[in-house]
């Protein structure tokens, strides 16, 4: 039709359609005088369904693929109808036209595009229309979406279905990924030039309207690359965290266990548990980078932090154990001197996102599931294989707080590492945990606590012998050594471990379960069983920067500890019933401060006399009660006196 046939032909239709309309309506209002008639006008709306009978001012098309309303305008694949027909609205929605366009007229007109043009690129027309529907898809009235697949456009204007395509998330890599990966070494080069291959959202998508639609953040893609998506579960990266629902639980938790040096000894317990000889605490002052992580999200935990190491690494059943709250599994291992399973999680107090490298992997937990990537109530946490990846270089800033004490992100680590986020005031106004903030100032507290009674510390554990505390001002800085105790044995000292040996079993060839342990003892003369008494000389050091100076203080003790040895009564009353179900052991020591000295650095290294040398009865000590760690229990003795004593949960309390 010319122009001026066109105008009539509208002019035309403008009259007629709305009378058609009207004719229709009214029969399908009419009574029906039969079921007959009535099965009649449902028939005759069925087969309209199905054919062009929606005026959309320049033609009639069927209306399955018409809206009353929309706010885009999608013309040849889906139309609005008239402005003028409006009035027929309940008509027209008996005839099949929607109020709006749904979900899957939406993605049904991406995949017409899709189809229509196979891998060429969009007419710019055509782009903005996809650009257009993409964005209102993304919209939360149209979640969640029809379980099909979506197209989208990627950088070339193409349309591929979502999820083979990946928005990229990661700047700090564009560089490398345009072409640079060169610069990286082996296997990063590798993996950024697999991702470099890898097909593109279009610029114009934003990365949340991307996931939500199904394509892959580069992040993640990086992350679990072993996978086809980022599913939890796969070969470096799965799913790992403590399995309860944990919030409430870990918030009664905290208010069982005070706040205080009390948390730093649980540390201590575990990792004495674990073998380790050595334990570091690291105040880490520094603001590390806050763009190449694993989540945008973790961006509010890359400040001030407490690191803890310890030079014994995690076995697979801690990493099991650590993960359950109340586990009873160092009850069944009775050379544990932690009882509960409880402790670890005393670490709340300072963050919400404790994490530790041991071994091959990075562990980080999540309990509220608010930070991590794929972290889930069931499944709050992160277990990263990093040995032998590329981590570091693909998120520099996530890893980096962690080149500490010999860890160098790449190869497996020798020791165990954690890492506790200090919770700020922003981090705590929104935490499920714990509403209180930690202070850099409440942690140089406990670091005096811990330097106050760091000589006694040491007494009775089994395993540690050294205790360090650091400070790093600076990421990339090296820590400043603050104080350091150290436990050594006089010449000649014998049957050291004696005990632990024969609870474990060690030496004899038995196993460490409490279940052996008793059945030793049950076969066992009494008057054979361990003794121990040892001479012990602790070194207390100061650091360059501690604000206490160069003063080296001595302590010589003499720590005597027996296993039932003579006490036939006591050892018949664990092996009762009631003894075995309480897991107690006859297991007792008392330790005598003999002297104690001071005296600046520089003479110590020299080998020179003390300053000032006191003896045990100038300097009297207040004793406490120990179950190998000091207790808050006061004895009134002049020595201290350690035990298996059956404790209350938080190790606070001795039962009586």
């Amino acid at each position: 039709l010319d122009s001026s046939s066109e105008m009539s032909y509208r002019q035309t239709m403008a009259l007629a359609v709305p009378t058609l309309y009207r004719s229709i309506d009214t029969a399908l209002a009419s009574p029906a005088p039969d079921a007959a008639d009535d099965g009649a006008s449902e028939a005759a709306l069925e087969a309209l369904r199905e054919q062009p009978c929606i005026w959309v001012g320049s033609g009639f098309v069927r209306p399955a693929v018409t809206a009353l309303v929309s706010p885009l305008s999608l013309q040849p694949h889906l139309y609005v109808v008239s402005a003028d027909l409006q009035s027929f609205g309940s008509l027209l929605r008996r005839l099949g036209v929607r109020d709006r366009f749904g979900s899957s007229q939406l993605v049904r007109l991406l995949e017409d595009l899709a189809f229509r043009h196979a891998s060429a690129p969009l007419d710019s027309a055509s782009l903005e229309m996809v650009l257009s529907v993409v964005q209102q898809l993304a919209s939360p009235q149209h979640q969640p979406l029809p379980p099909t697949q979506i197209y989208l456009p990627d950088t070339a204007c193409a349309m591929v279905v979502a999820h083979e395509l990946l928005f990229d998330d990661t700047p700090w890599l564009s560089d490398s990924l345009a072409g640079g990966q060169q610069a990286a070494g082996g296997q990063a080069a590798s993996i950024l030039s697999s991702a470099s291959k890898r097909r593109r959202v279009h610029p114009s998508i934003a990365h949340e309207t991307a996931a939500r639609l199904g394509a892959q953040s580069l992040r993640l893609w990086l992350l679990g690359r072993n996978a086809d998506t980022f599913a939890l579960g796969q070969e470096n990266v799965e799913a790992f965290g403590q399995y309860e629902s944990l919030t409430s639980r870990l918030h009664n938790i905290l208010e069982l266990y005070a706040d205080g040096v009390g948390i730093l000894h649980e540390l201590i317990q575990n990792s004495d548990d674990a073998g380790a000889t050595e334990v570091s605490f690291i105040f880490d002052q520094a603001q590390h980078g806050d763009q190449s992580l694993l989540s945008p999200s973790m961006r509010e935990w890359q400040g001030p932090a407490l690191c803890v190491f310890n030079n014994a690494q995690f076995t697979p059943r801690d990493l099991r154990n650590i993960c359950s709250i109340g586990s009873n599994a160092k009850l069944a291992a009775g050379n544990a001197t932690g009882r509960f399973g409880l402790g670890f999680n005393a670490v709340y107090h300072f963050t919400d996102v404790p994490s530790f490298i041991s071994g091959s992997h990075l562990v980080f937990f999540d309990p509220a599931a608010q930070f991590l990537p794929g972290a889930t109530a069931n499944n709050p946490g992160l277990k990263i294989k990093f040995a032998g990846e590329s981590f570091l270089e693909q998120f520099p800033d996530q890893f980096a707080p962690y080149l500490l004490c010999g860890c160098d992100m790449v190869s497996p680590y020798n020791g165990t590492l954690f890492r506790f986020p200090l919770r700020n005031k922003h981090t705590a106004s929104r935490s499920q945990l714990r509403k209180e903030e930690y202070s850099e100032e409440a942690m140089r507290g406990l670091f005096d606590s811990l330097h106050d009674e760091a000589c006694e510390l040491l007494l009775f554990l089994k395993n540690v012998r050294t205790v360090k505390a650091f400070v790093r001002r600076e990421a990339g800085a090296e820590p400043e050594l603050l104080f350091q105790a150290e436990r050594s044995t006089a010449p000649g000292t014998r049957n050291e471990g004696a005990i632990a040996n024969y609870i474990s079993g060690r030496g004899g060839g038995g196993t460490a379960s409490v279940d052996a342990f008793y059945e030793r003892l049950e076969k066992a003369d009494v008057r054979q069983l361990p003794l121990e008494a040892m001479r012990l000389t602790v070194h207390l050091r100061h650091g360059p920067a501690s604000p206490r100076g160069d003063e080296v203080r001595e302590e010589d003790w003499l720590v005597c500890s027996a296993l039932g040895r003579g006490a036939r009564r006591i050892c018949e009353m664990c092996l009762k019933p009631e003894g075995r179900r309480l897991k107690l052991m006859p297991w007792g020591g008392t330790a005598a401060r003999l002297s104690v000295s001071k005296r600046p650095s520089s003479t110590a290294d020299a080998g020179e006399a003390a300053v000032a040398t006191e003896s045990a009865g100038s300097t009297p000590i207040a004793g406490r009660a120990y179950c190998f760690l000091p207790l808050p229990s006061a004895t009134g003795l002049p020595v201290h006196s350690n035990g298996y004593f059956e404790l209350s949960a938080n190790r606070r309390d001795i039962w009586h």
